[in-house]
C-alpha cells in the first residue's frame, strides 16, 4: 500500500466520515486495519483515496514522486489511477460475492467493501450510489439482518453505517431522500428511524458531548423543512403564503448555521442539512448564501459530490420556479450528498 494513499484515507477521508473525529472513528480504527488483512477491502480503500487525491489536483502521479512507497516494484503508475482501482475493486467484489456461499466472515468483507465504495461516491460524485445502496441492502439481508452482523466492534460499526452513509454514519436515513420522495417521506416521518441519526451522533461525540446540541438543532430544522415540503399540497406550493413560510424557515436556518463556529467540532456533519435546506430556496440572497456554505465545505473536504450538488441545486431552483416539488427532484441527481 502506498504511503500517500494511506495518509489520504487516515488523515483526510476518515475525519470527514464522522460527525466528530476522535478515538471512536471506526473509519480509521477499524476499516484501515481490516484493509491490511484483506485485499478486497484494501482495494476499496485505495480507490477512495485515489479519487480524493485526484480531486485535489494530484493527477500527475508517477513512481518516486506521487507515491513515495509503492506496494511492489512491478506496480505501474496506471495501476494506481482511481479508475483502474475502482474497476479492480468492482471485479473483486463481484467475484467474491458470487462465491461466498454461507461464509458470513467473507460476506462481511463484501459488505465493508460496499460501504467504502458508497463513501467513494461521495468523494467522486459518482452515479453508482443507487446501485451500491441496493447491493448493500441485499448483502445485509443475506447476513441475516442487523442482529446477526453485530456483536463485535467491527460488526457494530457496520450496523451504524447500514442503519442510516454519510460523514456521521447514517446511511439509510440520510440516503432516503436521494432514493425517492416516497422513501424519503417514509423514513423521515418515522420517529424510530429519525432517532437513529442522534444515536450515531451520540456515539461519535463521546469525547465532546457538548457538541451535540448545536448539530441536532441544524439537522432537525432540515428534517422539518423536508417533511413540510413533502406534506404540502402541490396546488398551493407556490402560493404567496407558502413561499413566505419557506423564506421564514430558511432565514431561521441561515441564522442557526451562521451561529455555528466554522472550526467547531462537527461542522463537517452539516452538509446534508445545508443541502436539504438549500433546495427550498426562493430568494436569490439565500441561494448565494447556501452556495457559499457548500463551497466552504468543498474547500475543506475536496469531496466531488459537493460540486455536483451545487449544479443540481441550480437545476432544482429552476424547476421549482416552474412549479416542481424539489423533494421529487433530489433523486434525479443519482448521488448522495451528505
Amino acid at each position: 500500500m502506498t504511503k500517500l494513499l494511506y495518509v489520504s484515507d487516515s488523515d483526510w477521508i476518515a475525519g470527514e466520515m464522522v460527525a466528530i473525529d476522535g478515538p471512536y472513528n471506526g473509519w480509521r480504527n477499524l476499516v484501515l486495519p481490516m484493509a491490511h488483512a484483506d485485499e478486497l477491502v484494501m482495494n476499496a480503500v485505495l480507490t477512495s483515496a485515489a479519487f480524493h487525491l485526484t480531486i485535489q489536483g494530484r493527477q500527475n502521479w508517477h513512481a518516486g514522486a506521487g507515491f513515495p512507497c509503492l506496494p511492489n516494484p512491478c506496480v505501474s503508475k496506471d495501476q494506481l489511477r482511481p479508475e483502474y482501482l475502482y474497476n479492480l475493486t468492482i471485479k473483486g467484489l463481484q467475484r467474491t460475492r458470487d462465491s461466498v456461499g454461507s461464509d458470513h466472515e467473507v460476506q462481511k468483507t463484501v459488505l465493508m467493501t460496499i460501504l467504502i465504495l458508497l463513501a467513494t461516491t461521495m468523494i467522486n460524485g459518482g452515479e453508482e450510489f443507487p446501485a451500491l445502496f441496493e447491493m448493500m441492502q441485499a448483502v445485509t439481508m443475506v447476513l441475516g439482518g442487523e442482529e446477526q452482523i453485530g456483536g463485535s466492534d467491527l460488526g457494530d460499526f457496520m450496523i451504524r453505517q447500514v442503519r442510516n452513509i454519510d460523514r456521521t454514519g447514517r446511511m439509510r436515513v440520510y440516503a432516503a431522500p436521494h432514493i425517492s420522495e416516497k422513501t424519503g417521506f417514509g423514513v423521515m416521518s418515522s420517529q424510530p428511524d429519525w432517532d437513529q441519526i442522534f444515536e450515531c451522533l451520540r456515539y461519535c461525540s463521546q469525547s465532546q458531548p457538548t457538541a451535540q446540541a448545536p448539530i441536532r438543532n441544524v439537522v432537525q430544522q432540515a428534517h422539518d423543512i423536508y417533511l413540510r415540503q413533502v406534506r404540502r399540497d402541490p396546488r398551493i406550493s407556490n402560493s404567496v403564503e407558502s413561499i413566505e413560510e419557506s423564506v421564514h424557515r430558511l432565514e431561521r436556518f441561515k441564522k442557526t448555521l451562521q451561529a455555528f463556529p466554522k472550526d467547531a467540532p462537527g461542522s463537517n456533519s452539516l452538509v446534508w442539512a445545508t443541502f436539504i435546506a438549500a433546495s427550498d430556496c426562493t430568494l436569490q440572497e439565500h441561494k448565494e448564501f447556501f452556495v457559499d456554505v457548500i463551497m466552504q465545505h468543498f474547500h475543506r473536504s475536496r469531496f466531488g459530490n459537493l460540486l455536483k450538488g451545487i449544479r443540481h441545486l441550480q437545476y432544482v431552483w429552476a424547476q421549482r420556479s416552474e412549479g416542481a416539488r424539489w423533494t421529487n427532484l433530489l433523486p434525479q441527481s443519482r448521488m448522495f450528498l451528505a
